[in-house]
């Protein structure tokens, strides 16, 4: 209720939700104002055209999830006794779900390196990560990197598998040439920065002067998303020396950056001829991402209801460009009639809009039709299709009604469908499910 004088005050409606662990998805109700009235103080007022909202029920429950590694290797110490493995649950965590594990031998030896283990991980409802150990057996040989590979598999509960092979990189304390290798099994680089710095490590030991030559290389043709030299990077191929008790060197790989829409592009990175004792880390080729600068981004009315008093000549339906402004891109629109008939409260319009590269915003202008006959209501729909490069947005049709300037008099407790609503802002509504209440 509002009290004599009450101009602009907000109300709240507080509406009591009730929390469950049923995946069922957004859910929504509305909420409609009915039956007001003065409270004997005059005439009743009539229901503006709002006066009815929709709240959404975000769902919180999800599936029983993901399991997998949660890294591609695991770099240990021979002296650190246990490798610790840690598996993850994604993408929900709802129910009991559990996987198997194993190891076995890469370039380690299982009864000599370290101890095979097999086994189950059990995830109770909630849980999102575990953890199993790998016994590691240490020694006072001189050795280079060792390998254990690991696998996950026989997934149960209703969860999936994600990443289910990973391995155990032992790194030998009893010192020697060592081996080398690159810090990590991918290396993922912004086009935007114009260049990739590689990181070469040299473990399990140190000593004496060793060398590696390391090239780029171009991957297999494909359809898309490979790199190739020259175009989208520089090519490289250098001999990198390693002076007694150094463990680290870096080399520069430069990206070109361009102004073309190309997806994430691909190129190789490999290490060869080790010399000086040392030899090739099981980390020795790999992957080089570039992650693409530019895209065509998508075209999207901003809203998907617009509204328009009859005494505005017309009204200008703004269209924007979201997640890249690459190039140029374009979409065609038109009008279709609904209760507002073309000719009459406006005129059908139809036509491209062009964005050239760079730009964000452009607008569909709809002349509207004035007359002096009081009228309700009246709407009809604009359309965005045919797309050319951008991709479709969230709001490709939006309602716009046509407001009369001419008074109606509605009776009392009704809505006043003519009635040019007041400026103030349309509200959507949004609740969590665990929330209590949502206003």
């Amino acid at each position: 209720s509002w009290a004599d004088s009450d101009t602009f005050v907000d109300r709240l409606i507080f509406v009591p939700i009730i929390d469950n662990s049923v995946v069922d998805g957004n859910r929504a109700f509305t909420i409609k104002l009915t039956s007001v009235t003065s409270g004997g103080w005059g005439t009743d007022p009539a229901l503006d055209f709002l006066d009815t909202t929709t709240v959404t029920i975000v769902d919180d429950d999800s599936t029983p999830g993901v399991l997998g590694f949660s890294a591609p290797f695991y770099r240990v110490d021979e002296s650190v006794g246990n490798a610790t493995i840690t598996v993850v649950r994604t993408n929900g965590s709802v129910g009991a779900v559990s996987v198997q594990y194993a190891t076995s031998p890469g370039t380690a030896t299982a009864g000599a390196d370290y101890s095979s283990r097999s086994g189950t991980l059990s995830f109770a409802s909630g849980q999102t990560s575990r953890t199993f150990t790998v016994p590691i057996l240490n020694d006072t040989i001189v050795e280079f990197e060792e390998t254990v590979l690991l696998t996950l598999s026989s997934v149960s509960g209703g969860a999936k598998l994600g990443l289910t092979n990973s391995m155990i990189l032992i790194e030998s304390d009893d010192g020697g040439p060592g081996s080398i290798g690159f810090l990590t099994n991918q290396f993922v680089v912004a086009e935007a920065s114009g260049q990739a710095v590689l990181t070469v490590i040299r473990t399990s030991g140190t000593v004496g002067t060793a060398t590696v030559d390391l090239l780029t290389y171009d991957l297999p043709p494909a359809s898309s998303g490979v790199a190739r030299a020259g175009l989208d990077y520089t090519a490289v191929s250098n001999r990198l020396t390693f002076a007694s008790g150094v463990g680290t060197q870096t080399v520069v790989v430069p990206i070109t950056v361009d102004r073309l829409v190309e997806g994430d592009e691909v190129f190789g990175v490999r290490l060869t001829n080790v010399t000086g004792g040392a030899n090739l880390g099981a980390l020795s080729n790999v992957p080089v991402v570039i992650r693409d600068a530019n895209s065509f981004g998508s075209l999207s009315l901003i809203s998907t209801n617009f509204v328009v008093n009859e005494r505005t000549n017309a009204i200008y339906l703004t269209v924007v460009r979201s997640g890249g402004d690459t190039d140029a891109v374009s979409v065609r629109y038109f009008t279709t009639a609904g209760s507002a008939l073309p000719g009459v409260r406006y005129v059908a319009t139809n036509g491209t809009l062009l964005f050239p590269d760079l730009v964000t915003t452009q607008y569909i202008v709809v002349p509207i039709i004035q007359d002096v006959i009081a009228n309700p209501a009246l709407s009809f729909s604009v359309t965005l299709s045919n797309f050319v490069k951008a991709a479709a947005g969230p709001n490709t049709n939006a309602v716009i009604t046509v407001y009369d300037q001419q008074s109606l008099a509605a009776a009392a407790g009704t809505v006043d469908t003519g009635a040019w609503p007041s400026p103030r802002p349309i509200r959507r509504f949004t609740a969590p499910e665990s929330s209590w209440s949502g206003t």
